[in-house]
């Protein structure tokens, strides 16, 4: 029988399940070409899925919850240092300046270290499997 908290159960479900599947699928692209883009989609992905579990924790496993939680703000943050890099080159762009000024050179380099680190947490994330444990910790399968 179908009750109306078990019907807000399966549509939290259906709904984390497919935040996080297009998690992964932009976490792939991140990996393979973490160009401004994919960067801009990652994080993009990593706010809506972080924002699917705040607002069904309580019908998720609360403790699988926060620990996920926490292992995607710092990729969200790996991800915010290079947009912001992107951002800041985008109006060197627009003013003219382009890589011969020393500022724009700057922030390409910071931008390429920042793109190392995360293109090496994002392939930790792959490695791991992180989809299938999460949907497993979070228990995104209907009964």
């Amino acid at each position: 029988m179908v009750t109306k908290e078990s019907g807000i159960r399966e549509y939290a479900v259906a709904l984390v399940a497919a935040r996080l599947g297009d998690l992964a699928y932009r976490v792939q692209s991140a990996a393979a070409n973490p160009d401004a883009d994919a960067v801009h989609d990652l994080r993009v992905a990593v706010r809506r899925f972080a924002q699917s579990l705040a607002v069904f924790k309580p019908l998720l496993p609360g403790e699988e919850v926060t620990r996920v939680r926490k292992r995607l703000r710092k990729v969200l943050v790996l991800a915010g240092e290079i947009r912001d890099r992107d951002i800041a080159l985008e109006f060197l762009k627009e003013a003219g300046l382009y890589s011969q000024d020393k500022l724009w050179q700057k922030l390409a380099s910071d931008r390429r270290r920042a793109e190392a680190r995360l293109e090496g947490a994002v392939r930790q994330w792959q490695k791991s499997d992180f989809s299938a444990k999460w949907r497993s910790a979070l228990q995104l399968s209907t009964r």
